[in-house]
């Protein structure tokens, strides 16, 4: 079915910048009649033409200015091409630390407007650019709601769960260890205090 989000970007924010960039590509990589569209597009008001929006050779994406414009997409379930997908994952791969990922990820993918689909190899290619594993699980909330074939995220999601599970048994562990440590020190005062009163 057709969904229309009108959608109002300052350019001269970068995160804001980041979004329109992903939905102008989206609409550049994909060549199908379901191609999504930009309708009544604007910057500070001037009119911006959709065969100008489909090329970079046409018009530059500019620093500044507000961009306003209707984005139509066709929800067929398919999910983003691969040239969609490399555009993100070349963004994160130029980012190096793992908090800036995360946040590119909020950014592009944390809207509840759905206008795209992923499969879980592709949150999986995504999540994989993450060295810290809490990182991921923060992250992974945010990707999910676009999944596509949820019925393969349950292993997946295992693993997620299991990694979040095993570091807090190690962090409860530590805690065991440390009180048994206080423990056994609070026992030899109680001992040489006994001694000395003894004495």
């Amino acid at each position: 079915h057709m969904k229309q989000q009108l959608y109002e970007f300052d350019l001269s924010v970068e995160s804001e910048r980041r979004k329109a960039e992903f939905l102008r590509e989206h609409v550049m990589s994909t060549n199908s009649p379901l191609q999504p569209l930009w309708s009544d597009t604007s910057v500070n008001g001037i009119p911006v033409y959709f065969i100008q929006v489909c090329s970079r050779d046409l018009w530059k994406l500019p620093s500044q200015g507000m961009l306003r414009f209707t984005f139509i997409s066709f929800q067929m379930h398919q999910p983003i091409p691969d040239s969609l997908l490399n555009f993100v994952l070349n963004l994160i791969a130029e980012t190096p630390a793992d908090c800036e990922r995360a946040r590119i990820i909020r950014q592009i993918f944390g809207s509840k407007d759905v206008v795209f689909h992923l499969t879980c190899s592709m949150v999986k290619s995504l999540l994989d650019h993450f060295a810290d594993r809490e990182t991921k699980s923060q992250v992974y909330p945010h990707l999910k709601r676009h999944l596509v074939d949820l019925q393969n995220s349950l292993a997946f999601e295992f693993g997620l769960s299991g990694t979040l599970a095993a570091s807090q048994m190690l962090l409860f562990a530590n805690v065991v260890k440390a009180s048994k440590q206080l423990n056994r020190k609070v026992k030899k005062k109680r001992a040489g205090a006994k001694k000395s009163a003894k004495q």
